[in-house]
């Protein structure tokens, strides 16, 4: 359940990566309230204060208001209780009637935590509300009303507001104050909790003593004590059932420990945890006959230790900080799942037994930091993660957590063994080292403390080695400020200190002849260079008389003295050290700042805010999809990091430069196509990067890659086989519709590639609307014609004299038919005025000789026109997938695939109502001339064959016609089946391994599903 201030309330699955809306926004609540209740999985609770309103008649009748506290449940959708205030918590409750005054009343007090508990049948029963001075107050949640419906003199007496406010509270039960426990000086309750297998109407306390007890809600009463050894308040319990030592009490304490008690016994059993760090959570994985706690500290650590040896499993993961960060252990799949939710990445999930990321929340990642350690290529974001690259396949990749700041500077280093180590440097004012292979730390050195300081210090790292082969990293702070870390074998060993009289921005590191040298880049344009073996200055330049913000600085690697600065004004500037005399004169290279500058091979190239990729030196430019931010010189190249988190690779060749993507990552596949040419069958997908990726499809090797003008996702791809040249003869074109509505084509012409970049079209279409659809049919004459299919508002002006109802919302839509090669062919009213249904999906078949477009209403009524005539008739259906044309008897016909049924309707049957007139889209009149129409509805039509879907769990989303014409395919979610046309007999299939989001066929019945992780090919 994501619970939100500026949001809808979401219930996801996580499985399928999808949401489905429970409610509304749900206002102001009290965050550290929000909790899931372990006996009601898949619900979610949080308290917030509201009005109180009472209706009094002395003198007259009034609306009075207090203020009380409101329990919000979510589950399919929101419940709340109305829980009034207690004496012996709350300052006694004053009514008042005056709007202004209801400001100036007294607020409850805030409660530190909330628990429900559930009857047998898991509804809610009852709540208790823990405070910090330790009372507990116990509510009895009932199903009656707070809030009577008002009666006509009520309503008659009373303002409009008072109105509006009692009835926007008509959905609020009643709740009644059961239990209240007082708090004593050393038996205070700290903590609460229902665990799921603890018995009916009970609790568990824990005190400021460190014992835990068993509440009673029936009689008021507390059970036996158990010690847990806690030197002071307990803060988390959790139960243990099913053990072989019988019940155990797990608990965390104020004195940063985790410890394992026994119920029976009342006594300690051991120790899991103790150190310096505060227990955030933890939560309890029972695996097999194993059982494991997890547990995260403030200290963005997560524990995993196995509850019967009291022995750690593996090194602790890195998560958030905070003591907000909450740990939860449930069972996904076939193994058991660890989710953590933080303030600052979300909700991440790790497996319970190796503690790998299987998935969760991502951040936006940007290509801060890059660079190689033994052919592996390592990229740093701005979200902290380091992505490991030992291939250019995305599935051989691997990611961690290595800061909670952008990570400023990569390098690889020797390890004290003589193996290869990758040292990070971050915003969080920490260098780490990390084992690449196993993608452990090894270990970590704080260079910063940035006390209160809440705006980030330090902007830019670097990282070099020296002509003796030592490794060193240097810091910059924006105060002027620079420190050098060297290290020696892997490990650091001493430190070096200088200041710049001015703003550090840009760090690089390198030789000037024979030393080795920091340059320094700062605010003003000045330029200091620092010697690391001398440790000293080595020198320092003037202050250049147009002072200009240095966003980026390059030095040559050929000891030559050479630096390349780059300014937020776009400038580059060279200059020769130690004179620091400028080379040449000022290049205005970009529109924009300069984001990244590297020599390479003896050129000076440079990116910019422009999206540019430059050689200074030859004039050769390449625009990219996003800025590049970061470079580093390899043997295979110049390897550029852009904002966008992509890395290519700059290469030269004989004829010139190349850039190329470094990785393989296919992402999501919202739409693939099979395009035939060169005696092959090739595969092209795209997704939500707006890159199409074409791929053999017999091996499924990365052949090239086309990029659309526009850079947003892909919705829709076509392939016209037969698509007419300006000479007469077919071609073979790619056509692709984009999120923001473009139309673009390739040409796929035989024996030579598609060029790069596609040829937009300029179509009179709108295809900016959500259901547009694009559909390739045959047109008679032995080629192929592409239709774009849209609905749009036939009155857009309408929105201006309706207040508050916006024009994609009236109810006059009308069907727009376009050729694209032609132009329009109709444009129709396929919802008659007065309809709100909503309209689904629209598709296109050729049935014979005749062009028809279905238009979903609802999920139950399909509305089919026949493009030559105008003409509508009417079909049984349920959420219309797709349709397509098909034979019944040696006549011809129309497979129409729905969600739950697939149907067979023939030609005839279809053509004789159209030919009898149509059945025109019904006008929906007034009530008061609804009897006046005079016309009766016909009944529907009748389908010659029909049968279920064939997915035994899922409903169907994709289908696909198999080239026999006697099979097709369906799939939903991670189930494909291959089903008979004219049986609906299921002839295989197949358990995907990621959730379906495309399908396709090749000639030679080759299955094309797009996943969210790529696309997988099946013969």
């Amino acid at each position: 359940m994501e619970v939100s201030e500026w949001r809808e309330v979401r219930r996801w699955d996580i499985e399928e990566g999808t949401w489905t809306r429970v409610h509304e926004r749900p206002g102001a609540l009290h965050r550290w309230t929000l909790t899931a209740p372990p006996q009601l999985p898949g619900t979610a609770v949080a308290l917030t204060h509201d009005m109180d309103l009472a209706v009094e008649k002395d003198p007259y009748t009034r609306v009075t208001v207090a203020r009380a506290r409101v329990l919000n449940f979510w589950s399919v959708g929101r419940r709340r209780w109305l829980l009034p205030t207690s004496t012996a918590v709350d300052h006694e409750p004053s009514r008042r009637t005056n709007a202004w005054e209801r400001f100036e009343r007294a607020e409850p007090r805030l409660a530190e935590q909330v628990v429900v508990l559930a009857d047998s049948e898991e509804e809610p029963v009852a709540a208790a509300l823990r405070f910090k001075d330790g009372h507990l107050l116990v509510y009895r949640l009932e199903n009656t009303a707070a809030y009577r419906p008002l009666t006509v003199r009520q309503r008659l007496a009373l303002r409009q507001s008072d109105i509006q406010d009692w009835e926007a509270r008509a959905d609020q039960l009643t709740a009644t104050l059961w239990q209240t426990v007082a708090p004593q000086m050393w038996t205070r309750v700290t903590v609460c909790a229902a665990p799921r297998d603890l018995p009916p109407m009970s609790l568990l306390l824990g005190r400021v003593d460190g014992r835990v007890v068993e509440f009673d809600l029936d009689t008021g009463e507390t059970g036996p004590e158990v010690r847990t050894g806690h030197e002071g308040p307990v803060t988390h319990i959790d139960l243990v059932t099913g053990h072989p030592q019988g019940r155990l009490l797990v608990t965390a304490g104020d004195d940063r420990s985790v410890r394992v008690s026994s119920v029976s016994g009342g006594a300690p059993v051991r120790t899991l945890l103790a150190g310096n760090s505060a227990v955030a959570s933890f939560a309890i994985g029972h695996m097999d006959h194993q059982w494991i706690v997890a547990i995260v500290t403030d200290d963005g650590l997560l524990h995993r230790i196995d509850l019967d040896s009291g022995r750690p499993i593996g090194l602790p993961l890195r998560v958030d900080r905070g003591t907000s960060a909450r740990v939860e252990a449930f069972r996904l799949g076939a193994g058991f799942c660890l989710s953590v939710q933080g303030d600052t990445r979300g909700l991440q999930l790790f497996d319970l037994v190796s503690g790998e990321r299987i998935g969760g929340q991502v951040a936006d990642h940007s290509a801060t930091a890059v660079c190689t350690v033994d052919d592996v290529v390592c990229v740093g974001g701005s979200d902290g993660v380091i992505r490991l690259w030992p291939t250019a396949h995305v599935t051989d990749s691997v990611h961690f957590t290595a800061h909670e700041g952008p990570v400023l500077a990569l390098t690889a280093i020797r390890g004290p063994s003589g193996t290869a180590a990758l040292v990070s440097v971050g915003g969080d004012y920490e260098i780490r080292c990390w084992d690449p292979v196993r993608a452990e730390e090894r270990w970590r050195r704080s260079f910063l403390d940035p006390g209160r300081h809440e705006v980030p210090l330090v902007g830019s790292a670097a990282t070099g080695r020296t002509a003796d082969g030592r490794d060193f990293v240097v810091t910059g702070e924006y105060g002027g400020r620079v420190g050098v870390l060297l290290l020696r074998d892997g490990l650091p060993v001493a430190e070096q200190e200088f200041t710049v009289p001015d703003t550090v921005t840009a760090l690089t590191a390198g030789r000037v002849g024979n030393r080795d040298v920091v340059v320094v880049g700062t605010a003003s344009g000045r330029l200091a260079c620092w010697d690391v073996v001398a440790g000293r200055m080595y020198v320092q330049g003037p202050l250049p008389e147009e002072p200009v913000w240095t966003t980026a600085v390059a030095l040559a690697p050929d000891g030559s003295g050479r630096v390349a600065t780059g300014g937020f004004d776009g400038t580059v500037r060279e200059w020769s050290l130690p004179t620091c005399r400028q080379l040449g004169p000022t290049r205005a290279a970009h529109r924009g700042r300069v984001c990244a500058l590297a020599y390479d091979v003896g050129d000076l190239v440079g990116s910019g805010g422009d999206q540019r990729l430059v050689s200074y030196a030859d004039g050769w430019e390449r625009r990219m999809p996003r800025p590049a931010g970061v470079f580093r010189a390899t043997q295979g190249g110049l390897l550029c990091g852009d904002e966008g988190g992509e890395v290519w690779r700059l290469v030269n060749i004989a004829d010139g430069r190349r850039v190329t993507e470094a990785f393989d990552s296919p992402g999501t596949v919202w739409a693939a196509a099979d395009v035939p040419g060169d005696g092959r069958s090739n595969v092209v997908t795209g997704g939500d990067n707006g890159v199409l990726q074409v791929r053999d499809g017999r091996t499924g090797t990365l052949l090239s890659r086309l990029r659309p003008t526009c850079d947003s996702g892909i919705d829709d791809l076509r392939v016209v086989t037969r698509w007419p040249s300006p000479d007469g003869t077919p071609r073979t074109v790619l056509f692709s519709r984009s999120d923001s509505g473009l139309l673009e084509h390739w040409d796929f012409a035989e024996g030579s590639p598609p060029r790069v970049n596609g040829s937009p079209l300029v179509t009179p279409a709108p295809h900016t609307r959500a259901l547009s659809r694009l559909a390739v049919l045959p047109d008679g004459k032995g080629r192929e014609t592409l239709l774009s299919l849209t609905t749009w508002d036939a009155d857009p002006m309408a929105h201006r004299y309706v207040f508050q109802k916006p024009s994609w919302a009236k109810s006059d839509i009308h069907l727009a038919v376009h050729d694209i090669a032609h132009g329009p062919l109709l444009d129709q009213p396929c919802r008659p005025l007065g309809e709100t249904t909503p309209l689904g999906t629209i598709r296109a078949v050729r049935c014979g000789d005749t062009p028809l477009v279905l238009v979903p209403l609802g999920s139950t009524v399909i509305r089919v026109l026949d493009v030559t005539a105008r003409r509508w008739a009417e079909l049984p259906g349920d959420e219309l997938v797709d349709v397509f044309p098909t034979t019944v008897a040696g006549r011809a016909g129309i497979l129409v695939v729905g969600a739950r049924w697939t149907r067979i309707f023939a030609w005839e049957d279809l053509n004789a109502r159209l030919a009898r007139g149509g059945e025109r889209p019904t006008r929906v009149w007034p009530g008061e001339r609804r009897r006046l129409r005079g016309r009766r509805a016909k009944p529907p039509m009748v389908p010659v064959h029909e049968h279920a879907g064939a997915l035994r769990r899922y409903l169907v989303r994709h289908t696909a016609l198999l080239p026999d014409g006697l099979t097709y395919a369906v799939a939903g979610h991670t189930q494909l089946a291959v089903v008979g046309i004219h049986d609906g007999r299921v002839h295989r299939e197949i358990d995907l391994p990621s959730r379906c989001t495309a399908l396709t066929t090749g000639p030679a019945g080759e299955l094309i599903v797009g996943t969210r992780n790529g696309v997988i090919l099946f013969d």
